[in-house]
């Protein structure tokens, strides 16, 4: 069997897509014998390499004009964000105070112990700020230091000047800091309402960010700072403001979330640039195509947030099928939250192309919309039908589901909206469901923990944008650096349901799965060999990793060696297949 790769798409009069001739179907690759181990990797760039330039080009088998077409951005970035400028409602009580410098040593001193005694009881990942000598690596420039003033730092009374300040000494201290301990540094003395120890670290990560910055690393720095400063609220951070400063008032902070309209024509151009996309169009495409071979009439679920992308190559699959295609009714839910790419056509307009690309293949086709939103969706509003097989495709849709974590109300017997969903899912009895999301953890209650975790993962989209091809323009990765900023900000600076960014790993989604009472299917070695072949065809640096867990097996698609995203199939535990 054939597994259809992910492809270049156009906009033609006969329907939405068309693959480009060199992206056909073509005979699948026989694994080499490393691919049959429990454990997997093609990655041309490891772990350590960070640090090392990589310019990509256009995938080989794509159309290269659509990578001189940059997708226009209408919605202008500034040069450079002040982040010092605060809201401007303040608490009732804003008359100044006298300041005892050695109240504060004693707060700023409980901030670092704190920050101590939960860094040693997190994991080894992530930041690194040990009680010895320690060495730091900063994820977006590939940089590693030794560095043990700054943890010595942390264990030394903390001096004032008379003023209120911090010293000289201290002040110095700081700038030997990585930005990933400043702005953990940050967050613990905001959480604990500690004006002097926040403010200096400000100061010293506003000196070394800059949205518009030269490097990766001085752009995440920013938006991570910004993010911190929007949680702060009304705690005045700008050091030329008078102490004592004013205390976070409990309430939650809100995104301004700024939509970017593609055309379709932008978008599939966006999709193309990288494999980030395209990796669970395979995986997920490959998985229904077997687990739906003979089968004559077939309904797919659709719930992810790329507007019927992944669908072309699968009608166009359908089609070459040797005994017929099958009647295939797609019915894609149109409830997205504010945070996914945008469209500028309907999904009306989606519907009517997709369906005269698919008579255009001669694939009896049935287009329907959700227009319900997930977490009030019920088996009726679905319309099943006898005969047909059902399967179920989740992309990039199901983290902004709110999980236990989203208030006390959700925290017990599986009735957060995210189980909900899939135990409405599990009740449908599908023959199959597709899982394709990020692999981090956003989940935790802990502001550092959630900072920490974060920023070892949302540096790589920062320097995933600082290798695109020259034509793409510096305008077009600001404007994406900048979603991924507000993607940034509700991680950090929300909480309860405003707090809309929930990823979970790729191990807390398969408890969960498990826990629900779905059972994981082995990735097959034909989806495998495709899926490296399509990674094969982009720059160095995307890698991919195939894991054998007990009896689950995840594909991952890599950045650098890190694990960026994961594809997984399921279907409920009761199934004999």
């Amino acid at each position: 069997m054939t597994i259809p790769t992910s492809t270049t798409t156009q906009n033609l009069d006969l329907g939405l897509y068309s693959r480009d001739s060199r992206c056909g179907n073509s005979s699948l690759q026989q694994l080499d014998s490393s691919a049959k181990n429990s454990h997997y990797e093609l990655s041309s760039a490891s772990s350590d390499q960070r640090n090392v330039p990589i310019i990509m080009q256009p995938a080989q088998g794509c159309t290269s004009e659509l990578f001189q077409r940059p997708p226009a951005c209408n919605t202008t970035v500034g040069c450079r964000v002040d982040f010092v400028e605060l809201p401007q409602e303040m608490p009732p009580d804003t008359s100044p105070k006298e300041v005892d410098p050695g109240e504060y040593s004693e707060c700023v001193q409980a901030v670092l112990h704190n920050l101590i005694s939960r860094q040693e009881s997190s994991s080894n990942q992530g930041l690194t700020m040990s009680t010895g000598a320690s060495t730091v690596h900063d994820h977006a420039t590939g940089s590693s230091s030794a560095n043990t003033r700054s943890t010595d730092y942390l264990h030394q009374p903390i001096s004032f000047s008379s003023t209120g300040g911090l010293s000289q000494k201290n002040v110095a201290e700081f700038h030997e800091m990585s930005g990933e301990q400043l702005l953990a540094i940050c967050a613990m003395a905001i959480e604990n309402n500690n004006a002097a120890c926040a403010q200096q670290a400000v100061v010293e990560l506003k000196r070394r960010s800059a949205v518009d910055g030269s490097s990766p690393s001085e752009r995440v720095i920013a938006y991570f700072l910004k993010a911190l400063l929007c949680r702060a609220g009304n705690m005045q951070l700008d050091p030329d403001q008078p102490m004592p400063l004013k205390p976070h008032n409990g309430t939650s902070h809100e995104v301004q979330w700024i939509e970017r309209k593609f055309s379709i024509n932008e978008l599939t151009s966006f999709i193309d640039i990288t494999p980030y996309y395209r990796f669970g169009y395979v995986a997920a495409n490959g998985a229904l195509l077997e687990r739906f071979e003979g089968v004559e009439r077939l309904h797919i679920l659709d719930f992810s947030t790329t507007h019927c992308m992944q669908w072309p190559t699968f009608i166009d699959a359908l089609a070459d099928r040797i005994d017929g295609p099958p009647h295939v009714r797609l019915t894609v839910s149109s409830a997205t939250p504010p945070r996914p790419l945008g469209l500028d056509s309907s999904y009306e307009v989606l519907g009517s192309r997709l369906t005269a690309f698919a008579n255009s293949k001669k694939v009896p086709f049935e287009f329907h919309i959700l227009t319900q939103p997930l977490e009030t969706l019920r088996v009726s509003d679905i319309g099943l039908r006898d005969g047909e097989a059902l399967g179920v495709n989740c992309a990039f849709r199901l983290h902004y589901l709110a999980d236990e974590s989203a208030g006390p109300e959700f925290a017990a017997n599986s009735c957060c909206p995210r189980d909900r969903f899939l135990q409405l899912i599990h009740s449908l009895n599908p023959a199959i469901v597709t899982l394709y999301e990020e692999d981090c953890d956003t989940t935790s209650l802990d502001l550092f923990c959630r900072l920490k975790l974060s920023f070892n993962y949302e540096w790589m989209p920062f320097d995933i944008l600082a290798t695109y091809p020259e034509h793409v323009s510096k305008h077009h990765r600001l404007e994406q650096e900048r979603e991924v900023g507000q993607k940034i900000e509700n991680i950090v600076a929300c909480e309860g349901l405003s707090r809309i960014e929930r990823l979970e790993s790729k191990q807390q989604w398969y408890q969960r799965l498990h826990r629900l009472h779905f059972r994981a299917l082995p990735v097959s070695e034909d989806v495998v060999a495709e899926l490296k072949k399509m990674v094969a065809d982009h720059a160095a640096g995307w890698g991919m990793k195939w894991e054998k867990l007990v009896d689950d097996t995840a594909v991952m698609l890599s950045w650098k060696g890190n694990s960026l995203v994961f594809a997984s199939t399921w279907v409920p535990s009761s199934c004999s297949f």
